[in-house]
């Protein structure tokens, strides 16, 4: 029971995507265009998507923040179920910032949940090659370990990676997964453990532990 318990909670991890989050651009770009970004997101939260698409469509070639534009439009065009356009927009803002890490992690996961692991791999490598001192990217790449079933190396590189920054949130559930899908159930269960120390309010360390609970 508990065996097929397990086998049941590691296919859900395996497909488990979380909703991909907006990014406010409060102190972060010049307020008059964080004003109109931030403005875009709450039209979206309150469930205006097409007219939040439409104002993030005129910022993303903002010398100043367009990549936030961009990063935000593609967070609705997934969430309304345009891929293609998602993709575009995700594209859009690390063509802006290489170094933009939640863009990459999004378009990852987007192209791993719909079978396209090999592009997911070659647009990775990409921007990982362009910018390999980027942890993000580093971290974003152990998914297409996971996805290819390459638990031990994607626990390595999740390691040397926490070996740089131990609170990497990212290279912790993906060390997490790493060892759940390997069947070192404890292991995982530590290591979402010390992940909720350091993001105690994060929905994706909860979700995960609830499934080895």
């Amino acid at each position: 029971m508990r065996i097929r318990r397990f086998a049941q909670a590691a296919a859900l991890v395996a497909a488990f995507v979380i909703t991909p989050a907006l990014a406010s651009a409060q102190n972060t770009v010049d307020s008059s265009l964080a004003g109109k970004i931030d403005a875009a997101i709450t039209s979206a939260r309150g469930g205006d998507l097409n007219g939040a698409a439409s104002s993030l469509e005129k910022l993303v070639d903002m010398p100043s923040g367009g990549h936030l534009a961009a990063y935000n439009l593609g967070v609705i065009r997934e969430r309304m179920g345009q891929l293609e356009a998602a993709e575009k927009a995700y594209m859009k803002a690390l063509e802006v910032q290489s170094e933009f890490g939640a863009p990459l992690r999004n378009l990852t996961r987007m192209l791993i949940a719909s079978g396209n692991v090999s592009k997911a791999q070659q647009t990775v490598g990409r921007f990982t090659n362009m910018r390999p001192n980027v942890l993000d990217h580093r971290a974003t790449a152990i998914d297409i370990m996971l996805a290819k079933g390459q638990y031990e190396d994607a626990g390595r590189e999740a390691r040397r990676i926490l070996r740089e920054d131990e609170k990497h949130g990212w290279a912790l559930l993906a060390l997490a997964q790493a060892e759940y899908q390997a069947g070192r159930y404890e292991l995982a269960a530590a290591v979402l453990k010390s992940a909720e120390k350091f993001y105690p309010n994060r929905a994706e360390i909860h979700y995960k532990k609830g499934l080895i609970a």
